[in-house]
């Protein structure tokens, strides 16, 4: 009999070991606000964009001026890098990665696998050594999750010099919803609860991540209507958008299939960071640094992909020169 007992307890403890940790947030509050009310709500599904009309050559990578105090005034509308290192972060770095390509159902599903989720947790990881990265993926991608873990952050990132990176890619939705903002038109981000679609309206995420300690908050956005997130534009902050506010967003399309990643997701996260794409040398006379900005990421996207033949990506940034995560 004790030996059995002795087995049971030996078993739910490897149980606990390997099974994934709750997100919970610190202070309790766990379970997202109720959703809100909304009308006219219109869910925008990335279209398809065909590998053999993407003409892979684009534009030059960007080269910065000699003269460093010009570099704002020299770079082109559609490039931001400015060739210029920004402060680096010196504190703790914290990270929420959302992918949905299946959504409860099969209606809404983008594709197969998310691969914009993943290569953005590995890049996170590998490229800029992360110290804590929520990944929320398909059927995880609730809104009391993504509700927890901002909040559990917050409670974390308690410092000025900390960094929290918020990445989303999925369907976008546009709609009137009472969050708080002055807009006509709302846009939000497509989630769910497990079974039903649910929503996360632009100003509501503006309130979800009010109060944080740290201003140096980077949120990159692949969906349609990408550029109505604006509303969390703010000093320190950095927003990467795949598509203005009133266009689609694509993902790849090899023979009439869509495939497992973003069109601006491949050549801004894959190609630009996990492949190397985008490094840049930010060093001195004395020494090389090859490093890979956002900036220079979000550039080798519009420009060496030719991503603005199907979309136009746009940033807002209020962070001092070139962010290095």
């Amino acid at each position: 009999m004790r030996k059995s007992i002795a087995f049971a307890l030996l078993i739910f403890a490897l149980l606990l070991m390997v099974a994934p940790t709750a997100i919970v947030a610190k202070n309790g509050d766990k379970k997202a606000p109720k959703q809100l009310e909304a009308r006219d709500i219109k869910i925008h599904k990335k279209l398809k964009a065909p590998l053999d009309q993407i003409d892979i050559m684009g534009k030059p990578a960007f080269t910065p001026p000699a003269d460093e105090d010009e570099a704002y005034e020299e770079v082109s509308a559609e490039m931001t890098a400015t060739g210029i290192l920004g402060d680096e972060v010196i504190g703790r770095k914290y990270a929420i990665v959302i992918g949905i390509c299946n959504y409860p159902g099969r209606r809404w599903d983008i594709c197969v696998a998310d691969e914009d989720g993943m290569n953005m947790s590995e890049a996170l990881q590998d490229v800029y050594e992360f110290d804590e990265i929520y990944s929320f993926q398909d059927l995880n991608a609730t809104r009391d999750n993504i509700y927890a873990a901002i909040n559990d952050i917050k409670n974390k990132a308690i410092s000025a010099n900390d960094e929290v990176v918020f990445f989303y890619s999925g369907h976008g939705v546009s709609g009137v919803a009472d969050d708080n903002d002055s807009e006509t038109i709302d846009e939000a981000l497509l989630v769910h609860n497990g079974k039903r679609l649910q929503y996360i309206w632009d100003g509501e995420l503006k309130e979800w991540f009010s109060g944080y300690a740290t201003a140096r908050i980077a949120f990159i956005f692949d969906t349609c209507r990408a550029g109505g997130m604006n509303d969390l534009a703010a000093d320190g902050r950095l927003l990467i958008m795949s598509a203005l506010e009133a266009e689609s967003a694509h993902v790849y399309d090899i023979d009439g299939v869509k495939q497992p990643e973003g069109l601006f997701s491949h050549y801004f996260v894959n190609e630009g960071i996990l492949q190397g794409e985008a490094s840049f040398d930010y060093g001195t006379e004395s020494e090389s640094r090859l490093l890979i900005t956002l900036e220079q990421a979000y550039d080798h996207a519009i420009g060496t992909a030719n991503v603005i033949n199907f979309q136009t990506p746009v940033t807002n940034d209020n962070f001092e020169n070139d962010w290095l995560p």
